[in-house]
């Protein structure tokens, strides 16, 4: 990523608790948005790492034989 005040990785998307690629693009602009206003990276890097989602926002809730179930009834 980079900023005015900012250039580097920030968090490798693999380390991100958040799963489906829109939702990790979702999470680095917003990542961008809170560099952008000064936040600590590290802090930055740490929401990424823990944020889950939201509830029945694709929310996983089982696996079984290799296929993840989700519950995304907010949709």
């Amino acid at each position: 990523m980079e900023t005015d005040r900012f250039t580097g990785r920030l968090i490798d998307t693999r380390a991100m608790a958040l799963g489906g690629r829109h939702d990790q693009a979702n999470g680095l602009a917003a990542a961008l948005m809170a560099l952008a206003w000064n936040a600590e990276p590290a802090a930055v890097a740490t929401v990424l790492a823990r944020f889950t989602g939201l509830t029945h926002r694709g929310e996983v809730v089982a696996e079984h034989g290799g296929v993840r179930f989700a519950d995304n009834s907010k949709a």
